[in-house]
């Protein structure tokens, strides 16, 4: 065939162009499109050996990991990540509540951060047979949009109690709730300008029926009622499912205690000492795994969601609690030597 060396008409270049455009404006909205999803894939296993200082005590040299993943809305041409492994589509609601801002939200992960750091460091420090004080301050910092709890109670306010229950964090709450027969309103026992009183909260509904009070808190020991202050340097992490870590690692330091495994895991940590449920449970293993983690802690109520992973060399941990964690590693340190 013998190739032609004239040009195209200029209506059939015109022609080519305007396809050229039209494509690149439709692959603009697939990459820009917002959908009503947020994609999870796996995060990051962040060394806390070198993010966790506990003053007066050097580093042991263990190196515990906490586990995070990575959340992004999702537009049209990224929610085909679902495919990859480890990834997750899911609605939004499952991740921010439909009334909340993401400002809000941003702010209501921050505390719960602040909040998770402060009873790990009280669980490790009573662990190791230091002289804690139980008198956790839980104070109202905020609401989310629309909450009726703001027309009863105040920011500041002390919440000592939620039906009767002493409270002393977001996971107390969370349980008092479930358990509680009331509906509707759910007296809450607080402190305001030095008087206590009970006062009558209308609770919220979110996103698959859960029932909350609607309110942000903060959870605090007063100053100077950890025997040995902890020190965190972990701006670029937010959220309540770090606390278990927090707590080995803050434990190990303390006692001076050394592992040279590669320990990773996640769950939230009450002051009793309770592990709690997480979201992303696959993601977060997937991230140890990437580690090289040969050991990997899961609250109970989450070992389900690993149910059809490979797991490899690592040993999938479910703990209820801080003690069964320990109690563990010492078992299997002893089994490995």
């Amino acid at each position: 065939m013998t190739r032609s060396n004239s040009k195209p008409p200029a209506s059939i270049r015109l022609g080519r162009s305007a396809l050229a455009i039209g494509a690149g404006v439709v692959a603009g909205l697939l990459a820009l499109l917002p959908l009503p999803y947020f994609i999870i894939a796996p995060g990051r296993a962040i060394d806390l050996s070198t993010r966790v200082t506990v003053d007066g005590r050097p580093a042991a040299g263990s190196r515990y990991f906490l586990t995070d993943v990575t959340v992004a809305r999702a537009t049209l041409l990224e929610s085909l990540a679902r495919f990859l492994p480890a990834t997750d589509l899911v609605p939004t609601a499952a991740i921010m509540p439909g009334d909340q801002t993401p400002q809000a939200f941003d702010r209501s992960m921050s505390d719960a951060m602040t909040e998770s750091q402060n009873v790990a460091s009280y669980v490790a420090e009573r662990a190791a047979g230091l002289p804690v004080r139980d008198d956790f301050i839980l104070r109202i910092a905020g609401f989310p949009p629309h909450a009726p709890a703001a027309g009863v109670l105040r920011v500041g306010d002390r919440v000592l109690a939620v039906a009767g229950v002493p409270v002393h964090g977001t996971s107390d709450i969370a349980r008092t709730l479930a358990a509680s027969r009331t509906h509707a309103r759910i007296g809450v026992t607080i402190e305001r300008d030095g008087a206590r009183r009970v006062v009558s909260v209308p609770e919220m509904r979110v996103a698959g029926g859960a029932r909350r009070l609607g309110i942000y808190v903060s959870a605090r020991l007063p100053a100077g009622d950890l025997p040995l202050p902890v020190r965190f340097s972990m701006d670029d992490v937010s959220g309540a499912s770090g606390g278990l870590m927090f707590a080995l690692q803050i434990y190990a330091d303390v006692r001076g205690s050394t592992d040279a495994r590669t320990i990773a895991g996640t769950g939230t940590i009450a002051p009793d000492g309770s592990v709690g449920p997480i979201a992303g449970t696959r993601q977060k293993f997937e991230a140890a795994r990437r580690a090289g983690a040969v050991v990997f802690f899961v609250p109970v109520a989450n070992a389900a969601d690993l149910a059809h992973e490979s797991r490899g060399a690592i040993a999938v941990v479910p703990v209820r609690t801080f003690d069964a964690a320990l109690r563990y590693l010492a078992r299997s340190r002893v089994r490995a030597n």
